[in-house]
């Protein structure tokens, strides 16, 4: 049972530099409360990622946080909350930017992602409130995961332990490649991309597995 007040005041420490806002889902990802005033907006937004069924698998399977990030730079932490070793709840910050993004690319990504019949209005508030969200580093994001975790559980973990979800956008491209793609050479992209957001350069054993696996699977299309 996560302390109140230390929760509390965690929320409130990280509105002081940036608008990080907050969030709490139940165990079927159903939002119970936001301090978030676009909360509905920012919400559809965050289920647009379709992070739900890699979060929900890792939020029973696991009790690590996990950080959830699109191509485009938008991040969320989650963090899980459990009683009697099954899920409760899901904390969630953000979203944030990692990088700073202009008002034009954001135009460009909602326009291919969004549906045609989302009206040039709703397209441009989305573009505006996202404009408006902070720009904060992997690094800043990493503490603020742990923290959120330690205020939620009571256990202090490394950087190491959390884990990361990629997606490519708002919705979730296929492709006849991306569907052939094999699991182990998705594992070991992951595992990478893992490894430099926590800062250990030391992965030239994982960027060798890629390598060859990327090559036996562009030598398999050759063949077919």
């Amino acid at each position: 049972m996560p302390d109140q007040n230390n929760l509390a005041l965690f929320r409130e420490l990280i509105t002081c530099g940036d608008e990080l806002y907050s969030w709490q889902y139940n165990d079927q990802l159903v939002l119970l409360d936001s301090n978030c005033p676009q909360k509905e907006l920012l919400d559809t937004i965050f289920r647009r990622c379709e992070f739900q069924p890699r979060l929900l698998t890792q939020a029973r399977a696991s009790s690590v946080p996990l950080m959830l990030s699109i191509s485009l730079g938008l991040v969320w932490v989650a963090v899980f909350e459990k009683s009697e070793g099954l899920l409760s709840k899901i904390h969630v910050i953000g979203p944030a930017f990692s990088a700073l993004v202009s008002p034009e690319k954001l135009a460009v990504e909602l326009g291919e992602s969004y549906p045609a019949e989302a009206s040039l209005a709703y397209k441009q508030e989305l573009v505006r409130i996202l404009a408006e969200l902070p720009v904060i580093s992997s690094m800043v994001l990493t503490r603020y995961a742990l923290m959120l975790h330690y205020c939620v559980n009571g256990d202090k973990l490394a950087a190491s332990d959390i884990g990361i979800s990629l997606s490519h956008g708002f919705t979730e491209p296929r492709s006849e490649e991306s569907d052939n793609k094999p699991r182990s050479l998705w594992m070991v992209e992951e595992e990478l991309l893992n490894r430099i957001r926590t800062g250990d350069l030391q992965f030239g054993k994982i960027l060798n597995s890629a390598n060859i696996l990327q090559n036996r699977f562009s030598m398999r299309f050759q063949d077919t």
